[in-house]
């Protein structure tokens, strides 16, 4: 019988210990790749979980419906955002909306006898009027040119010179009208003053002698660069103010453009349409809620600009509201012409026209005033 050799076909065994420990080492590995990978994984995928009512959910960028809306299950309330306007974008902020212009409000006025405006019976006649030619201002004459001031005021100018000549019952009129929803303007004759000028001596138009210059109406003139005109028109536009007037009608302003004017030696080398304008705008600083008009000479209402009386029309719309002219009826021509250089698209000044009573134009879309 023959030996079984090393190169017989029997099988020799191992046992089942090696092969349990492969296996062991393998799985080991593989649990800590898994556990590697779950790692990584929360810390990659962690941005993407999101709270909801059920629980929690991931929520993959790929997954977001088109333009980026959420899930209305994301939402704090749990409803849908609103859908955002497809003409914009989401990272644009939406344009702010345009203020709506407040329409524009136009001076039509009357003039009313302020020396009456304490009488109730007067004052209802006079809104009678008002109403029957469509105005809504009713003008008072609170300064003339003989300088006498006819509204109590607190200037102590005005009381200086002894030119308050004021009823006690003009306060009390001027408070009802202006209840009775009127508005109110003043006029004020500025630089022509004969009270002013006379009590003012320092502040008066002179001639070479020192003495005080008078015009054709034996009435002298304050100059705008007087040391105290422009403080004396402050204070009584103030006192306007304070009793109730929204507009201030500034007439006479500047120098005088008739009388022997060659005479006159105050600012004759001046710029005197600096001067004009200064005073003015020294005057609107008192009285900046006020509606400030100016009325214009016949020159610089035609031609623009006056060199004897110092106004300027580019410079003068640039201080104040309103610039009036004298005119037959509002369709004249030389109206056409001054509202095509004072109302440009840089200015919020307008044009009024001071129109004869009998015009009656009854417009509500023109500035004037019937004297």
């Amino acid at each position: 019988m023959a030996r079984k050799g090393i190169n017989s076909t029997h099988k020799v065994y191992y046992g089942r210990a090696r092969t349990t420990r492969r296996r062991l080492l393998i799985g080991l590995l593989v649990f800590i790749v898994l556990l590697l990978a779950a790692v990584v994984g929360f810390f990659f995928l962690q941005e993407y979980i999101v709270a909801t009512p059920e629980g929690f959910r991931f929520e993959f960028p790929f997954s977001q419906p088109a333009g980026g809306a959420e899930d209305p299950a994301s939402s704090p309330d749990g409803q849908a955002d609103a859908p955002e306007d497809p003409a914009g974008t989401p990272d644009e902020p939406a344009a702010p909306e345009e203020p709506e212009e407040e329409p524009e409000s136009f001076t039509q006025a009357i003039e009313g006898d302020i020396a009456q405006v304490g009488d109730a019976n007067y004052r209802a006649q006079l809104l009678t009027q008002a109403q029957q030619s469509g105005a809504n201002t009713l003008v008072f004459t609170v300064k003339d040119a003989n300088g006498s001031v006819y509204i109590p005021t607190d200037s102590a100018l005005a009381n200086q010179i002894g030119a308050v000549a004021a009823d006690a019952s003009v306060a009390e009129g001027l408070q009802a009208l202006r209840q009775s929803g009127m508005h109110l303007t003043a006029r004020l004759s500025a630089n022509r003053d004969n009270l002013g000028a006379r009590g003012m001596r320092d502040s008066a138009l002179q001639t070479s002698s020192g003495a005080i210059w008078l015009d054709y109406d034996m009435i002298p003139w304050l100059p705008p660069s007087g040391p105290q005109t422009a403080e004396y028109f402050g204070q009584l536009a103030a006192s306007c103010q304070q009793l109730g007037f929204d507009g201030l009608l500034l007439t006479n302003v500047g120098y005088p453009v008739r009388g022997r004017t060659n005479l006159i030696t105050t600012d004759q080398n001046a710029d005197k349409a600096a001067l004009v304008t200064q005073m003015v705008s020294s005057i609107r600083s008192r009285v900046p809620d006020m509606t400030l008009a100016i009325e214009l000479t016949d020159e610089a209402a035609t031609a623009f600009s006056d060199a004897n009386s110092g106004q300027v029309v580019n410079s003068l719309k640039a201080v104040c509201d309103q610039l009036v002219i004298t005119a037959d009826t509002a369709e004249d021509s030389t109206v056409q012409s001054l509202r095509s250089v004072v109302e440009t698209q840089d200015s919020t000044c307008r044009v009024a026209v001071s129109l004869p009573a009998s015009a009656n134009p009854r417009s509500t879309e023109r500035n004037y005033y019937l004297r």
